[in-house]
C-alpha cells in the first residue's frame, strides 16, 4: 500500500499481503511482524484510557500525532515504573 511505500515498513494487519521479492530488508520486517504477539499492558482500563485521549486529543485539534504520541508514550513510562 502507499504507506508501505512512504514508511519502507510493512502493513500492521496480518491479513495484507505484501511482495518483498525485491526488498529483502522490508521482507525480515514483514516476517517480525507476522510472528509478533503484543506487548506488556501494565493496566487495561489505564492504557485504554491514554489510548483514546491520545486519539480524541489528534481529532478534536488539541494536538499534533507526533505531540499526542508523545504524552501517551510519557503516561505509558509512567505506568511501567
Amino acid at each position: 500500500g502507499t504507506l508501505t511505500n512512504v514508511t519502507g515498513l510493512p502493513p500492521v494487519r496480518r491479513d495484507v499481503g505484501l511482495n518483498t521479492s525485491q526488498a529483502p530488508a522490508l521482507a525480515v520486517f514483514a516476517q517480525s511482524a507476522l510472528i509478533s504477539k503484543g506487548w506488556i499492558d501494565p493496566s487495561t482500563p489505564e492504557t485504554n484510557q491514554i489510548f483514546q485521549a491520545m486519539i480524541e486529543s489528534v481529532i478534536s485539534g488539541k494536538n499534533e500525532p507526533a505531540n499526542a504520541v508523545y504524552e501517551a508514550r510519557q503516561e505509558l513510562d509512567e505506568l511501567l515504573k
